[in-house]
């Protein structure tokens, strides 16, 4: 058959059947274009379990309507091919989309122009990465660039991930198969023998997960498989050479064709095409977790959580089996359970909750792993599905301290001067400024006076200073989740500039800049790691806080580390990077109302109705609340929970003006211990109302 073809579907004409040592030769329509494919099997191959093996099912011409014929790497994301190309040799080189029935969509540049640009690509379900030196990019389907990280090659020719362990594999040629993570952690080296140039993860086919590694050997293009348990190639590979072509990138996909698990290739010849290749038919009888729902990224520390996970079955029988939920900590069991599934359709969903769990302190990490367990399964290596999650209390509200004695602004935190501040991790824990970083990597101080907001920073994460280092810090005054017109609210940038430290206003969403900015200070300094100290004026100019002691803001903070390149200390932590201008969706800060200590030594001189402040918090056994009222008044103190039950009732009745405490011993009014958790004070008295968060840990 003459001539290009658009698609190229291939039907198997003959079988033979497979004997040790011979070779099962599987005969194809347009063979003037496809030499092949024919099934090589080492001592490892079972020729029963893949009769249908090596069959072509789908193809492309990807060179035609991009215009490139350097035709590289290849990846699918359920709706569209991903394809590297050199852009036929001319910077820039560029990714060009083609939709799921192989008609061109588009193209963007590459961030790059390392000679051929990136070569294979991989995809963790989100975004997708490639190589083309021994950096490893980080982009978006849209083209967004997320950043790069080392990995073992140069450049990372190959690339496949395993979605269960986070990890990446690849190859250069004949070098070693490396095993590394996002950190460009190594954690394995292996031996190659092949001319590896694309590598796809497969985590369907009868006996995996598998390594599918596309090669150059003898200028050609052999698919061979490897096993990733062993580390060794298992014999069975495939020829798939077709018009003299070379291999180029691939991947694996059971979202093209739910029905079949397909490996697609990257074919460099004339014209450089791609090629989808069956592997693994679907299984008839299929039973494997969808997700773990619960729980999520972050747990809190001692309040019991329900683990939660979604099973599907995806065979054609109804199924009955056991699923198990474990929970390792640091390669030590603290959780094993196991639900019993009845009778679950085919095409059906189910969740699946087992008993309650109760995570650890602040900053244990979990890992968490769901397993199916049906005797009947077909379809073994999807059985298994990881998580991780983190238990940490994410702080939304930060109560400034009193600052007696305004700090000295020289950019080095001593105890004694913010021993009355507020202190909150704001650790980038989840990864949403960067790569992401353990607790008590950075670490917030807030306190106020009447005349200023003071911020200390401890970033523990950044050794050096460097020019463009920086705390950024968003205030919505009037917490309205809005900015206002008149520029009077944005953010004030603490950095380091190459004359020093400078703090700078920037109103939001737009106009002019204010640097210097009248009466507030800063300063930096790295004796032992990077501080920041820097102090906001409180007053009307548009550059000041143009709010009242005892008021709240929104607030969000970033602390970003130029010598990485990225924010390793953000707050809220559960906020999404993309909607770091949206107020929103922001933290709360409240300014201290007044000194206690002070107004208890004047009784009655108390100017403002409020909570001030509960020590300790947290608290195991018993927190003290204390609060101030402006005149002789009714007033009603209700502790709630986090869901807005009211729990505890602590005062109901009159107060003369001045400060008042008030003690909670953690019960209800019941006289039950409540568990660990987050709990608000609301104090109210007629149409005023003050509320407080504070935190029980058993």
């Amino acid at each position: 058959m003459g001539g290009k073809m658009r698609v190229f579907l291939c039907v198997l004409a003959t079988t033979c059947i497979l004997l040790a040592g011979a070779e099962l030769c599987l005969c194809v329509e347009n063979a003037d274009r496809f030499v092949g494919p024919k099934v090589v099997l080492g001592s490892g191959g079972a020729g029963n379990q893949i009769c249908a093996f090596g069959d072509s099912v789908f193809g492309f011409d990807a060179e035609t309507p991009s215009g490139d014929n350097h035709i590289l790497g290849i990846e699918f994301d359920g709706t569209n091919f991903y394809i590297t190309g050199g852009n036929s040799g001319v910077d820039p080189n560029k990714v060009h989309i083609f939709d799921a029935a192989g008609n061109y969509v588009s193209s963007f540049d590459q961030f790059r122009s390392v000679a051929w640009g990136w070569r294979d690509l991989a995809f963790d379900g989100e975004t997708l990465y490639g190589s083309d030196d021994a950096m490893v990019t980080k982009f978006g389907t849209d083209g967004t660039d997320y950043g790069d990280f080392s990995g073992p090659e140069n450049p990372n020719r190959a690339l496949a991930y395993d979605p269960v362990s986070g990890h990446f594999y690849t190859a250069n040629f004949g070098a070693s198969i490396y095993e590394f993570d996002k950190s460009g952690v190594t954690h394995g080296t292996y031996p190659n023998t092949y001319a590896a140039y694309g590598m796809a993860w497969d985590a369907v086919s009868s006996g995996g997960p598998w390594l599918w590694v596309f090669t150059q050997d003898g200028m050609g293009s052999m698919i061979y498989q490897w096993d990733p348990v062993s580390h060794t190639y298992t014999g069975l590979s495939l020829d798939v050479t077709r018009n003299s072509g070379i291999a180029g990138g691939a991947c694996f996909t059971t979202e093209w064709d739910p029905s079949l698990g397909i490996l697609f290739t990257v074919e460099q010849a004339t014209p450089d095409a791609v090629l989808g290749w069956e592997i693994t038919p679907a299984a008839g009888r299929d039973v494997h977790p969808d997700a773990i729902d619960s729980p999520g990224p972050l747990v809190m520390p001692g309040v019991p959580i329900t683990p939660m996970v979604t099973v599907s079955n995806s065979g054609d029988s109804t199924e009955t089996f056991y699923t198990l939920f474990l929970v390792d900590s640091a390669g030590v069991s603290v959780y094993a359970d196991s639900v019993e599934v009845v009778t679950l359709m085919p095409d059906s969903v189910y969740q699946v909750s087992f008993p309650d769990w109760t995570p650890d302190g602040q900053g244990n990490v979990y890992d968490l792993t769901c397993i199916t367990n049906a005797g009947t399964d077909e379809a073994l290596a999807n059985d298994t599905l990881a998580a991780i999650t983190m238990a940490f209390l994410v702080d939304s509200l930060i109560p400034c301290g009193w600052a007696s004695i305004a700090p000295s602004i020289d950019g080095i935190i001593s105890g004694p001067e913010w021993a009355n501040a507020y202190v909150v991790d704001i650790s980038d824990i989840l990864a949403e400024g960067g790569d992401g970083v353990l607790p008590n990597s950075v670490v917030l101080y807030a306190m106020n006076n009447a005349t200023h907001l003071f911020f200390a920073v401890d970033y523990l994460e950044d050794a050096s200073e460097d020019v463009n280092d920086r705390v950024t810090v968003y205030l919505d005054e009037n917490n309205d989740d809005g900015w206002a017109p008149d520029s009077s609210e944005g953010n004030y940038w603490a950095f380091r500039s190459s004359g020093g430290p400078r703090l700078m206003y920037r109103p939001l969403p737009a106009g002019p800049f204010t640097d210097p900015i009248p009466g507030a200070e800063v300063g930096m300094s790295a004796l032992v790691n990077v501080q920041y100290e820097f102090s906001i004026p409180l007053g009307t100019a548009k550059y000041e806080l143009d709010v009242a002691l005892g008021d709240t803001m929104g607030m969000h903070i970033y602390a970003h580390d130029q010598g990485v390149g990225e924010a390793q200390g953000w707050w809220l932590q559960t906020m999404d990077a993309a909607n770091q201008d949206l107020p929103g969706y922001y933290g709360h800060i409240v300014l201290h109302l007044l000194d206690a200590v002070e107004e208890k030594e004047r009784v009655h001189a108390a100017t403002a109705f409020g909570l001030i402040g509960s020590q300790p918090s947290p608290f195991s056994s018993a927190s003290r609340i204390s609060f101030a009222t402006e005149a002789r008044t009714s007033v009603s103190l209700k502790v709630h929970d986090s869901a807005g039950r009211v729990v505890r009732g602590l005062f109901n009745g009159i107060k003369d003006p001045g400060v008042h405490d008030v003690s909670w011993d953690g019960r209800d009014d019941s006289g039950r211990e409540l568990p660990s958790g987050v709990y608000f004070y609301t104090l109210s008295s007629g149409n005023k109302v003050s509320s407080l968060k504070s935190v029980l840990l058993r």
